[in-house]
């Protein structure tokens, strides 16, 4: 029997009442994760149960995340390190480069240079441009959820 799941709302076989494990697509944001929140609770039809906990979970995800956003702004690390990549490939090597001296939070600045002070900045701003996208991207999801939420009737006794 096929449902729909609470989170994703895919139609997703079901057994025993339950939706099965599948993988998870962010509504607006693309990616897909390993299980969906969904997976082993009771179909869109019936309950609308998990919907509330992973809105609470994802909230406290959103908080968790700014202040960490905040906190890299305010004191940024002594040093970065990062998995080095080739033609898209990990190579298995790792790159830890130390903060400039007067390394400045108030401005991002790009370059293509391989000097260790603009290779900080370069990851620095990188990895803070990447939380501010999954930032926005759970947003949309906490909001989409609201939607479904909202629009949730009980089914008919």
């Amino acid at each position: 029997m096929t449902s729909t799941c609470q989170i994703c709302a895919r139609a997703i076989k079901s057994k025993n009442g339950l939706i099965a494990h599948h993988g998870y697509t962010r509504p607006g944001y693309g990616y897909q994760t390993r299980s969906c929140p969904g997976a082993k609770f009771r179909p869109y039809e019936v309950s609308c149960d998990c919907i509330q906990a992973t809105i609470d979970s994802m909230n406290s995800w959103v908080e968790k995340a700014q202040a960490t956003h905040a906190e890299w702004i305010a004191n940024p690390p002594d040093t970065l390190t990062w998995a080095e990549m080739r033609n898209g490939r990990t190579t298995g090597r790792t790159i830890t480069v130390a903060r400039p001296v007067g390394f400045d939070t108030g401005k991002p600045r790009g370059s293509f240079s391989l000097r260790d002070e603009d290779r900080y900045a370069s990851h620095f701003w990188s990895t803070q441009s990447q939380r501010k996208r999954d930032i926005a991207g759970t947003k949309e999801t906490i909001w989409f959820l609201g939607e479904r939420l909202a629009a949730w009737v009980a089914p008919a006794a």
